[in-house]
């Protein structure tokens, strides 16, 4: 007798034995980023290779014991830190090293079917394939450089690939959820050191900017860990759209209340850090990121969870209008100074202060014909060199997705990695609306899709893939989005009785 069972008939909150505790695996990343200090090109080549060592280890420790999220999550978070792409993508090529060794010992760990569609997978071959052209017909770049350019954008690929085949549990987001909150802390930690000063440092862990940094207006910018306001401001936009959706119904309340006041103090951080990152697209965005999330989850709103979550919000603000720690009417003097009349003054970049940026990027079209591009670089001084035709640029991207990735793989490779991202929306979409799905599952859906939805029309001014570590954080969003729809959408387990 066959018996057909719903995929939520599984309990997958369960801890299982192989699975890190949240103390393990924070654990290991603070040891992670520690070492990964020890890696940047100020300290002797000896150090580097013992440090890097230590990371591979850690790595490998993680992958024998078939945690394999855990190697998601560790990766995720270490690569926040600017100084992993000081080699163009340190803590990537660690898992990558760690993963060749699992294989060469024989152990098969990635066996589970990836999370990517075929039309996924096929658009990254097509994108692969225009990376090989773009570097091949580059006159710029040194060979050196092509063949970097080429072993740094296919370990990407092979990365996300192989981290696709990880199952997503519940208990699996609900860790990642956990740390997420204690790494959101710190790095605001980090943010308002950089404004305030308090902490008399400046190490690769509690970074500051360089001294005599020229702002718009004057105005200092916070830039947390990524060492960059703009990624950062997009990159708290994004949590608030990821968590909004399980606060306001309440599904993360019903897990634990640990985890509701986890998740709000989350996007309360996040909502902070992009006023002290001053930047105005995030914040302008967020608005309607928060009615699109309403809009979407109609009846779903439960008034009595969120009721505490709008008391901390008030007193907040009551608080900041007599000490005034996060000064708003920075956005208004700032957008004070924009005169936006027709729709070519923003794509131009007239008025939005990239009028110079995009002119550069257009006439690198140009040159090209946006048949073939010039290839992706994720080794810094590659970038700069090919892109910007200096080592230190004033400005080192585009500001600009769409513009960037022609100029990097033309038309036809630009398209095809846009519509990667199209791709999973539409399947993040479908996969909300399946019949019996749960509460949590639904709100974690409903977040990714508001996520990518607004990362993309944010990318219009910011690009995210100048450095390859806040690329990887960005495409492992996309991995967990992707194992999460799969979860979803699988089919019903088969329960066979003999008779």
């Amino acid at each position: 007798m066959v018996i057909n069972l719903p995929f939520s008939f599984f309990d997958d909150s369960v801890n299982l034995s192989y699975t890190e505790s949240v103390k393990q695996i924070v654990f290991k990343l603070i040891l992670v980023c520690i070492l990964g200090s020890f890696c940047l090109t100020a300290y002797n080549p000896v150090v580097n290779l013992v440090a890097f060592s230590g990371i591979v280890f850690i790595y490998l420790n993680t992958i024998i014991k078939k945690d394999c999220f855990s190697l998601i999550i560790q990766l995720f978070f270490a690569n926040h830190y600017v100084f992993g792409n000081d080699k163009g993508g340190l803590f990537n090529i660690a898992v990558l090293v760690a993963m060749l060794l699992c294989s060469l010992s024989g152990r098969k760990i990635f066996t589970a079917p990836s999370s990517f569609s075929n039309s996924f997978k096929g658009l990254l071959l097509i994108l692969f394939a225009f990376q090989i052209l773009s570097l091949t017909s580059n006159p710029h770049a040194s060979i050196m450089g092509k063949v970097a350019g080429l072993l740094s954008f296919s370990g990407i690929i092979l990365l996300i690939y192989q981290l696709s085949k990880v199952p997503i549990r519940k208990i699996d987001i609900i860790r990642f959820l956990y740390i997420l909150f204690l790494f959101t802390c710190f790095e605001f930690v980090i943010s308002l050191n950089q404004k305030y000063n308090f902490i008399n440092l400046n190490t690769p862990l509690l970074p500051k900017e360089e001294a005599n940094v020229e702002y718009e207006l004057d105005f200092f910018r916070s830039m947390g860990p990524f060492m960059d306001y703009e990624a950062y401001a997009e990159y708290s936009l994004s949590l608030i759209a990821l968590l909004l959706p399980g606060i306001l119904s309440g599904s993360f309340k019903k897990i634990s209340n640990k985890l509701f006041y986890m998740t709000v103090g989350i996007t309360i951080i996040s909502f902070l850090s992009i006023v002290l990152t001053i930047t105005r697209s995030s914040l302008f965005i967020l608005p309607v990121v928060i009615i699109f999330i309403l809009f979407n989850q109609n009846k779903r709103l439960n008034l009595k969870a969120i009721f505490p979550y709008l008391i901390i919000i008030g007193v907040g603000f009551a608080v900041n209008l007599q000490l005034k720690v996060f000064d708003i009417s920075a956005f208004i003097e700032r957008s004070q100074e924009m005169k936006i009349k027709r729709l070519s003054d923003v794509t131009s970049g007239s008025e939005i202060n990239r009028g110079e940026i995009f002119a550069y990027a257009f006439e690198k079209i140009r040159r090209t014909k946006g048949l073939i591009g010039e290839g992706y670089f994720a080794n810094p001084p590659d970038y700069n060199t090919v892109h910007f035709d200096t080592p230190k640029p004033t400005i080192g991207d585009y500001h600009n997705l769409y513009l960037s990735v022609i100029v990097f793989w033309g038309g036809i490779g630009a398209a095809c990695f846009i519509m990667i991202f199209l791709i999973s929306i539409y399947k993040g979409i479908l996969a909300r609306r399946r019949k019996g799905i749960t509460a949590f599952d639904a709100d974690m859906l409903l977040g990714f899709n508001t996520l990518f939805i607004f990362f993309l029309l944010n990318q219009y001014k910011i690009i995210f893939l100048r450095e390859s570590n806040y690329t990887i954080v960005i495409l492992l969003f996309l991995v967990i989005y992707s194992g999460l729809v799969k979860k979803v959408t699988s089919p019903g387990f088969k329960l066979v009785i003999s008779e």
